[in-house]
């Protein structure tokens, strides 16, 4: 299986945007990338491109077939929570955090929450037709239903958990 890499990154910054902290989202946004491209998830090769697009502008981030746009305000105002929707708010993995030790890693977050809406809207339900998986491909409708929560849940388990969990110790 190939990895993915960075070249595959089209790269959007929003005018207001400061280029150190969209170089963040893309990197962030590549970690996850490469995170999902291991051999450890029922996943297809992550072949394609992502358009990774930052913006400030008060508004939701989202994530698609195409890629990701993040909204940055929230971070730029040094903000730690992780604020998720009502039906995962509570779960141990992917649930809000009050405290995630920093803005960086909320940010991280974010990032996770919409790479794994892209993966599931580019790649997952992809390989559901594809492959002629019906149980993947009633999982993988829902925006955030179960297909989505197994994606995001990698992510958080494996990239974003981690580092807030070492923010909180070193802070203490």
């Amino acid at each position: 299986m190939r990895k993915f890499n960075q070249n595959q990154i089209i790269s959007r910054r929003g005018h207001n945007v400061p280029a150190d902290v969209h170089k963040l989202v893309v990197k962030m946004a590549a970690r996850c990338m490469r995170e999902l491209s291991k051999k450890d998830y029922e996943l297809p090769e992550l072949t394609g491109s992502i358009i990774v697009r930052t913006k400030k502008s008060s508004q939701r981030s989202n994530g698609g077939r195409h890629g990701i746009c993040i909204e940055v305000a929230r971070y730029m105002a040094g903000e730690d929570c992780i604020y998720e929707y009502a039906a995962i708010r509570s779960d141990a993995v992917i649930g809000s955090v009050a405290n995630a030790g920093s803005a960086e890693n909320a940010l991280f977050s974010v990032v996770a929450h919409e790479v794994a809406h892209h993966v599931q809207r580019a790649y997952a339900m992809r390989m559901a037709y594809e492959c002629g998986k019906p149980e993947w491909e009633a999982m993988m409708q829902k925006p955030h239903g179960k297909g989505w929560q197994m994606i995001y849940r990698w992510l958080r388990r494996e990239l974003v958990n981690p580092a807030i969990a070492a923010a909180l110790k070193e802070a203490a």
